[in-house]
């Protein structure tokens, strides 16, 4: 999922990313990967936060 949101003029960008992590309880990254597929409701939710976040800065 990739979005992009104006803030004063200037777009952001917001990308969230697939993570691969090592098991256990100590978990390491061992990559990332763009696009990654949200849910609709997920994705709606993630979008709605952010923009609620932009507008309070």
């Amino acid at each position: 999922m990739g979005r992009h949101a104006p803030k004063r003029g200037t777009t952001t960008h917001l990308a969230v990313p697939r993570k691969r992590l090592t098991g256990g309880a100590r978990r390491v990254e061992t990559g990332h990967g763009l696009p990654v597929s949200l849910a609709p409701a997920v994705q709606a939710a993630v979008v709605y936060q952010e923009v609620e976040a932009a507008i309070r800065r």
